[in-house]
């Protein structure tokens, strides 16, 4: 039973963290396409700090 408890645990967690991951991530290229139409090399700013957010994120 609390095996059962904990999976279901688990799994709500995991799908939350998700959610918020491809929450900041449809936003930020939301407003990293808004920068693009202004100014198309901003794109290439926006990829490197990506990269880092992705890399702070798998850090924890």
């Amino acid at each position: 039973m609390w095996k059962w408890i904990r999976s279901f645990l688990q799994a709500v967690i995991v799908f939350i963290s998700c959610t918020i991951i491809f929450y900041f991530a449809i936003q930020s290229f939301h407003h990293q396409y808004e920068s693009y139409v202004d100014d198309p090399f901003e794109h290439v700013k926006w990829l490197k700090t990506w990269h880092e957010k992705v890399r702070t994120i798998r850090l924890f």
